[in-house]
């Protein structure tokens, strides 16, 4: 079965969408958007493991209202891609078995679409890093393999590759043992949340359960993020909330850090998911908002 997600455009008709199929102005793009403020390959859809995502190129998306670098599509999810010109997912069909790794430990490891690098440990990061030993990506029909100094060479299930005096092999698992999705911890879905910015404070509201309040200088980090669009780089973040001491970059650093492990020991406290802010490993950090996640800001 091929994954695909079917859309409810703003005209009313629906489409579908398989991964790899562009959403934009070029006649080409599976979901064609007339419309001068759509890019003309504004995304992309693409399969990332046991989700289907949609990722923004030369556009723009937003879900709740914030803008996010990526988005699971899920059905009922609303991506907005500018003001009142909204896509909303109807179905999503996901395949039964996805490629994976097999000979970096104990369990094949999951080749999402996109770029991944081979580094000494060894693990399998899922970017493009410069110094590593091996890069694996997606061609649509299957992998290909680069190392460094030699010519990529196409990559098939079952093959078997010699990296760093490793045996590995392209295989495929069953999708239903990918793991928990991010959505889940411990068997229990996390319900919808409602966040309301109010800088000095942040509060959680959830169907059925007691509003959680966050105080203090992690409200503030989150109020800054909501203020962001849902997006920033933690020197920005600081820069805002500790405006008045912002002439030493190391101090503001050790500030950062430590009460970012206060909003993350808040969050796991108020049972929230543990992805709601995330890092990039690049500086920036998002809001992650899932489906039927929303925002109010207050501030």
């Amino acid at each position: 079965m091929r994954a695909y997600v079917r859309f409810a455009l703003p005209s009313g008709a629906h489409a579908d969408a398989c991964p790899g199929d562009l959403v934009g102005r070029l006649w080409t793009a599976a979901i064609r958007l007339d419309d001068p403020r759509v890019s003309e390959a504004h995304a992309l859809v693409s399969l990332r493991g046991a989700q289907l995502k949609l990722l923004p190129l030369r556009g723009v998306l937003a879900v709740g209202g914030l803008q996010v670098t990526e988005v699971v599509l899920a059905p009922s999810t609303r991506v907005e891609l500018a003001q009142g010109l909204v896509l909303e997912v109807l179905d999503v069909q996901l395949p039964e078995r996805t490629p994976a790794l097999a000979g970096l430990g104990p369990q094949p490891i999951v080749l999402a679409s996109g770029v991944h690098s081979l580094v000494e440990g060894p693990h399998l990061i899922p970017r493009y890093l410069a110094d590593a030993a091996a890069w694996w990506w997606s061609t649509g029909e299957g992998f290909a393999l680069q190392v460094p100094g030699q010519s990529p060479r196409a990559v098939a299930l079952d093959d078997q590759v010699e990296v760093m005096g490793l045996s590995l092999r392209v295989v495929e698992v069953p999708a239903e043992l990918l793991g928990v999705p991010e959505t889940h911890q411990r068997g229990r879905l996390h319900p919808p949340v409602h966040l309301v910015a109010r800088y000095d404070s942040v509060q959680v509201h959830r169907s059925g359960e007691p509003v959680v309040v966050i105080g203090g200088i992690p409200a503030r980090i989150l109020s800054e993020l909501v203020a962001m669009g849902g997006l920033g780089s933690w020197e920005a973040i600081a820069t805002e909330v500790w405006s008045q001491d912002t002439h030493d970059r190391t101090l503001l650093r050790q500030r950062w850090d430590r009460n970012l492990q206060t909003l993350r020991r808040k969050i796991r406290e108020a049972r929230l998911r543990p992805d709601l802010v995330r890092a990039d490993g690049h500086g920036h950090f998002e809001l992650v908002l899932a489906s039927g996640d929303r925002v109010t800001n207050e501030t």
